[in-house]
């Protein structure tokens, strides 16, 4: 759709003088809110390219590789690290930029600006956007056990899918996880956020992502292209077809067990049953519409010399249902797994290890409030 150049200049002063928001600027002058956002997101570029040039201007830089490496530098500091952007702010031609540098994740490297690993990966097929490149975003070159434990989590609690949500910022190549906003709060922020900076350089901090949900919203080709094609889960919905992925099988027992130690913590449930007048008999339990799932869990807790049985949940027949329960499987549990990293879990075992009893009704906050 072509838009004036006066009705341009009206939407941007009205939005830089935050008198409307974009919402309102599409209703005002009767366009689509994606159409407002790109002629926002136009004029922000424009603005920043023409501080750039005038930045430009005062480099007294002949050597064009010199002057390739300043005008790097500035772009990341702008948040434009894009090669046409740096080559318009050096003034130089493609030809010139591949003559010094081979390429323009050569030129990063070469200046410092990129700090990442997507040039020295097993995997070429996982592609690295330019926001990745700007983040210094890395992938994990091997199968550890904290990629095992990530993929646990990803399979309990995560998804990752394409969105073409251009008013909402959220276009691309999208991956979220998230969980109770009480219960599984300390978690998100203690295990899962450390996680991802120590798997991906990612800093991130967890938010409510809606009312009921806290959790972690990424946007980032690099990381969706590790999880769909290296641990080859599916973009969108998975929940039914879901499994152990082969890579983590092939790692080795350690990581399987980290795997699964990053499934329960996410998406299993530890509760206590009556027996006789005391609600203290501990089960371990696993629900998922999986059945593939299921099966190669009940595989790899015979391995590890689990009782274990599989049923159809009766008040959804579409759902499997793992239970482990008993003392001697917790103990066994325990020894094999640790103890639970979330305090969702860790605080039920850790009441009913003080007191012998398993306390219904009661929240993590207020779990941790008894045990003090």
């Amino acid at each position: 759709m072509i838009v004036k150049s006066q009705i341009k200049h009206g939407i941007t002063n009205l939005y830089n003088s935050k008198e409307s928001t974009q919402k309102e600027l599409a209703l005002k002058f009767d366009l689509a809110q994606s159409t407002i956002s790109n002629i926002i997101q136009d004029f922000k570029l424009k603005s920043k390219l023409s501080i750039a040039l005038n930045q430009t201007e005062k480099f007294s830089i002949e050597d064009d590789a010199k002057r390739l490496i300043e005008s790097v530098k500035l772009a990341k500091k702008l948040n434009i690290l894009t090669e046409r952007f740096v080559l318009k702010i050096a003034r130089v031609s493609h030809y010139t930029l591949v003559k010094h540098f081979g390429s323009f994740l050569g030129l990063l490297v070469n200046s410092g600006v990129y700090q990442g690993n997507c040039n020295k990966l097993p995997w070429p097929d996982i592609k690295f956007s330019n926001y990745d490149i700007l983040r210094n975003i890395k992938i994990p070159d091997e199968t550890t056990k904290s990629v095992g434990e990530f993929a646990g989590i990803h399979a309990g609690d995560g998804s990752c899918y394409l969105s073409h949500d251009y008013t909402k910022n959220t276009a691309g190549y999208c991956t979220r996880v998230s969980g109770h906003p009480i219960d599984e709060k300390r978690y998100y922020d203690e295990i899962v956020a450390p996680l991802y900076k120590k798997l991906f350089n990612l800093s991130i901090h967890p938010t409510f992502l809606k009312e009921n949900e806290y959790g972690l919203f990424i946007a980032s080709r690099a990381i969706y292209e590790f999880i769909t094609k290296v641990l080859k889960f599916p973009s969108g919905e998975k929940s039914s077809i879901v499994c152990i992925p082969q890579s983590i099988r092939d790692a080795g027992e350690e990581v399987v067990n980290s795997f699964i130690t990053g499934l329960f913590d996410t998406d299993g449930y530890f509760h206590f049953i009556k027996r006789r007048t005391k609600n203290y008999f501990p089960v371990i339990r696993f629900d998922t519409a999986s059945k593939q799932l299921v099966l190669d869990l009940k595989t790899e807790f015979i391995k590890r010399g689990f009782n274990s049985y599989v049923y159809l949940a009766r008040r959804n027949p579409k759902l499997y249902r793992l239970v482990i329960q008993g003392e001697r499987n917790l103990e066994n549990w325990r020894g094999i797994f640790g103890s639970f990293h979330s305090p969702k879990h860790e605080t039920k075992f850790l009441l009913w290890e003080k007191f012998g009893l398993g306390f219904f009704n009661t929240n993590t906050t207020e779990r941790e409030i008894m045990l003090r």
